[in-house]
């Protein structure tokens, strides 16, 4: 026996050094086990103990260092550990964040807090107040932030910036629920940001004296400072450019998308090129290659400074300071931290003399951002923007082994721009096809008109509205913009013409369904396999992409019964897949992501006797099973399965008639014991 187990260990050791050692590198595996045990913790329905989860990791740190002669043993220790890992992390950060939510409305109550960000909508505004002080408590614990919706006449003007002490009377609401299971989790993202509620203002905010002997913490003080920056910036584009230029450059510069038009946001997502209002990547590198540019450009000017001193790694120096401050005036949003970390590395490579490897650095890049802000990998921005970074590196790396990147040196001015105009539909494409999964089942939209889309404005943002966006901001302290404002503005109107233009198009807003429990996982799993393994071995890949797309697309159910968090609107889906719902006036949103979530036309209301599927005031399904609207009971024959008294406990609820009994998946049965939970 002893002789079987050590030649049955000894091939599985060699396996697994062969794959983590050959095939590809167990660094790169790293953040997928640290995101497999971040997962985990997000579909856990209670809250794992901190202490315990903590233990856990150190002991297994501990055991791997010991044992880390033994190879068998440490290859299968080192992942284990790092997926326990990826469930200590997000426990631990919502154990010391402990953001207090509100979980019923308040009466009308004077809140006082120190003004950090305006959010200025095409109809209303948005300011969130830090350290709020409330006439009514809702709890004794500290509120770090809450955010206060203002309409029409309450609106602030521009004489106060974020730092400002506000008074202000509001009404104060929780944080919705997700409508379906599945759907954004707002309460989850206010927690994880620190907002403890929310409401509508009933005064405008009014101005205070701060007469504190003690103002707010040096970090807070640096926040108020970037924040009252980036305040100065938008209002210098709004007076500056037309509009909707004026949004569009906010959107590039400050990453502040909410004045951008419903109309203008809608041709962006139906063209495909959504992905240029949201500062990622492209913008980065970008500025960050325009400054080192230019700053060797003029070092280089001067003889004395190009011929005695390292004037690139100057250059790399000041291009990488210019792009962290670009960083932290757009927000610091997750596709441009993932940036910032890879440009960092990049340029510091310069610094040191090394050429960075760009696989390492994604990986570095997803395992940090997962280790200090897990909650990152339920973000669509996260997995979109790593996605199609993970692509191209891959699959430029896999055509220059395979020696299919055949560049032609030529000085030919056609070949050049042929070769450039090639290398741009590749980008996009490998881009598209690794992120069109993700924005399919997050949007519920599929669209056919990204390649053309963004072989036009790709190019144009990368080399005519950056440019002079960084030109404009260079000459804002001069107080003069020597004409490039109507340029600006005439170039910003181009980019939203070729949006428009192109999501006029047919095929450009596809419904989509949203998949079953598994389907991603499946399609993510052969992803990565495909781009980490670095031998043919990572055609395997195909495999699993193969089954999680079938599924997708012939075995994804959509759900016969929808029922809203507040139980106030009901929706049912008829055997020629209509929704129906029983009252619209009310449940609005809920009605919308109902339609949206499952691929369906706009819901129509059943106001009227229907033979054969709503009389009496019964819906009647195949198989016998039946829905009574008043009182609201589920029943197949004799059996009943829901009754109204039930609904308060689970929220939102999808619910599929199928075999003897029905399938429910609700809201508030898989968050019953998180700490953003609604109702316990």
């Amino acid at each position: 026996m002893y002789h079987i187990f050590s030649r049955h260990a000894s091939r599985l050791e060699a396996f697994l050094e062969t794959f983590l050692f050959q095939d590809t590198r167990l660094f790169y595996w790293a953040p997928v086990f640290l995101g497999i045990g971040i997962w985990g913790y997000f579909s856990l329905p209670y809250e794992p103990d901190w202490r315990v989860t903590t233990s856990v990791t150190l002991a297994l740190g501990a055991l791997t260092f010991l044992l880390r002669n033994r190879r068998l043993v440490y290859f299968i220790l080192v992942p284990i550990l790092i997926t326990m890992l990826g469930v200590a992390s997000p426990t631990l950060r919502s154990h010391l964040l402990s953001t207090p939510l509100l979980k019923e409305e308040l009466p009308p109550q004077w809140i006082e807090g120190r003004l950090s960000q305006v959010e200025t909508y095409p109809t209303y505004q948005r300011i969130t107040l830090l350290d709020p002080q409330f006439q009514k408590p809702f709890t004794h614990l500290p509120v770090p932030k809450v955010r206060i919706t203002l309409r029409g006449r309450l609106q602030i003007s521009t004489h106060l910036v974020p730092g400002d002490l506000l008074k202000v009377k509001a009404v104060l609401t929780p944080a919705p629920e997700p409508a379906v299971p599945g759907a954004h989790h707002t309460r989850r993202q206010t927690f994880f940001e620190g907002i403890g509620a929310q409401g509508h203002a009933l005064t405008p905010p009014r101005l205070l004296t701060d007469d504190a002997p003690t103002g707010p913490s040096v970090r807070k003080r640096i926040h108020v400072t970037i924040e009252n920056l980036r305040t100065r910036l938008n209002r210098y584009f709004e007076a500056h450019l037309t509009f909707p230029a004026s949004a569009i450059a906010k959107a590039l510069v400050t990453g502040e998308r909410s004045s951008i038009p419903e109309d203008i946001r809608k041709a962006f997502a139906d063209s495909g090129t959504a992905h240029l209002l949201a500062i990622s990547g492209l913008h980065l590198s970008v500025v960050a290659g325009f400054i080192f540019i230019s700053v060797r450009f003029l070092l280089v000017l001067i003889p004395p400074l190009a011929l005695a001193f390292p004037i690139k790694k100057w250059a790399a120096a000041i291009a990488l300071a210019g792009t962290a401050f670009y960083w932290l005036i757009c927000g610091g949003s997750l596709p441009a931290t993932r940036a910032l970390v890879m440009t960092g590395i990049v340029l510091g490579g310069v610094l040191v003399d090394r050429t960075a490897f760009t696989l390492r650095n994604i990986s570095l890049a997803a395992f940090l951002i997962l280790l200090f802000l897990p909650e990152a990998l339920m973000s669509a921005s996260f997995v979109l923007s790593f996605a199609a970074a993970l692509a191209l590196i891959a699959a430029y790396d896999a055509m220059r082994t395979y020696n299919l990147l055949l560049i032609p040196k030529s000085d030919s001015t056609f070949l050049r721009t042929l070769t450039y105009l090639g290398g741009v539909t590749l980008t996009t494409l490998i881009a598209t096809v690794a992120t069109t999964p993700y924005l399919a089942a997050t949007f519920h939209t599929l669209t056919l008109q990204a390649i053309p889309a963004n072989l036009m404005a790709v190019p144009w943002t990368t080399f005519v509205l950056i440019p002079l966006l960084l030109l404009s901001l260079l000459s804002m302290p001069l107080g003069y913009d020597f004409g490039l404002s109507p340029v600006l503005s005439w170039a910003m109107e181009m980019l939203i013409k070729m949006a428009e233009s192109v999501a006029s198009w047919p095929g450009a807003h596809v419904p989509v369904p949203t998949p079953r429990d598994g389907v991603m996982a499946l399609i993510t799993l052969g992803g990565l396999w495909m781009c980490l393994v670095v031998t043919k071995k990572r055609f395997f890949g195909l495999a699993p992409m193969s089954v999680g797309l079938a599924l997708w697309l012939f075995a994804s159910p959509v759900p016969d019964l929808f029922i809203s968090s507040d139980q106030k609107v009901i929706g049912v889906k008829d055997s020629h897949n209509q929704l129906w719902v029983v009252s619209k006036r009310a449940g609005r949103f809920a009605r919308q992501v109902w339609a949206e979530s499952c691929g369906l036309a706009p819901a129509e209301a059943l106001a009227s006797e229907m033979d054969g599927f709503f009389t009496d005031g019964r819906v009647c399904f195949q198989d016998n099973w039946v829905l009574g609207l008043s009182p609201l009971t589920l029943s197949k024959g004799t059996q009943v399965f829901l009754q109204e008294k039930d609904l308060p406990a689970m929220g939102g609820t999808l619910v599929w008639l199928t075999g003897q009994s029905p399938r429910f998946v609700s809201v508030r049965t898989l968050d019953s014991g998180r700490p953003w939970a609604l109702k316990p």
